[in-house]
């Protein structure tokens, strides 16, 4: 999970619309830094550990766990049409 760059925290919306969406069971469009393709997610999880935020989530039948920070684009059909990271 230690990507090797020291973790910049992330906007509070964007952890309330991660919380959200995980309440409600919603899935969300993301692009993650280093992949070309956007991810379709449902998140099942956040939590910080050794003072870094992630987000754990299900993508394309599997489980993978992201730095909140590592996350570019979010877009959120049912509330926003998209966010990005400060």
């Amino acid at each position: 999970m230690n990507t090797g760059k020291p973790y910049h925290p992330i906007n509070c919306d964007l952890h309330d619309l991660y919380e959200i969406a995980i309440m409600h069971g919603d899935t969300l469009k993301i692009m993650v830094e280093g992949e070309r393709l956007p991810w379709q997610i449902q998140p099942t999880n956040v939590y910080v550990k050794e003072g870094a935020e992630y987000l754990q989530c299900n993508y394309q039948g599997k489980e993978h766990i992201l730095r909140l920070d590592r996350i570019r684009i979010i877009t959120d059909p049912k509330r926003r049409s998209s966010t990005e990271r400060c």
